[in-house]
């Protein structure tokens, strides 16, 4: 399966420009009561749960999601027959769908049980590292909610996707290069220790050969001036941060 067809971007595709209008009742809001952030999130799975969205928007986003909303974003992905990873457009009604399973056998990692949630384990693998990175806490007892994107102390600015992992590495012998706009603060040393943990807790997770690409891998981090702006500005311009 080519899975870079299937996360190219289109006219019917999610960008940022499409969550801003989300965004913009709370842009100046540094926290959110539980109300808000209950509504936020509800409007932010209704948008993603169908198609697919860009790498950036995904980045952007893990600021508002949590490990559990995150979940609650792929079942209704999988509900709608789309492969559970957000940046994937793959739809299948006979592969992808929930399956009812009793609460025993739903807490054994079966052989391969991903394949109707998601369209490969290459997202599946995505997926998971994704949900790692997210915070456990409840969007409403978050701070600095209104950061400008890629703001150096802003959440997304420690998210890593493997998509670009997938993107730039084409075969076993290849050193792929990781782009970001984070700070030092993200290290190969905690992509791997992500994977380590991925591998523990789920045998089938097959993390080695990331393993190893993850050990000659370079993070390359943007210098100077970042291309971001005001969160709820152009996200294509350049600006410094504006504090409210």
């Amino acid at each position: 399966m080519d899975i870079n067809k299937n996360t190219q971007p289109d006219s019917e595709t999610t960008t940022i420009q499409d969550i801003l209008s989300i965004l913009q009742p709370y842009q100046f809001k540094s926290t959110l009561i539980p109300k808000e952030a209950s509504q936020l999130t509800y409007k932010l799975i209704e948008k993603l749960m169908i198609y697919n969205c860009d790498k950036f928007t995904l980045r952007i986003i893990s600021r508002y999601l949590s490990k559990q909303t995150y979940e609650d974003l792929v079942t209704e992905r999988v509900i709608n027959h789309y492969c559970g990873y957000p940046t994937c457009k793959y739809q299948n009604s006979n592969r992808i769908k929930e399956v009812q399973l009793n609460s025993l056998v739903s807490k054994l990692k079966l052989p391969r049980s991903y394949n109707t949630k998601f369209c490969c384990k290459a997202h599946y693998q995505c997926s998971e590292f994704y949900k790692k990175q997210l915070s456990y806490d409840a969007l409403f007892a978050r701070s600095n909610l209104n950061l400008p994107f890629d703001h150096e102390d802003a959440f997304e600015t420690c998210v890593i996707l493997l998509d670009d992992y997938f993107d730039t590495s084409t075969n076993s012998d290849e050193r792929a290069d990781v782009s970001t706009t984070t700070t030092t603060k993200c290290r190969v040393d905690d992509v791997l220790s992500l994977l380590h943990e991925m591998r523990l807790e789920d045998p089938q997770m097959e993390t080695d050969e990331l393993i190893n690409h993850f050990q000659t891998v370079n993070i390359i981090e943007n210098q100077g001036l970042q291309k971001s702006s005001n969160v709820y500005g152009d996200p294509n311009g350049y600006s410094y941060p504006i504090s409210h």
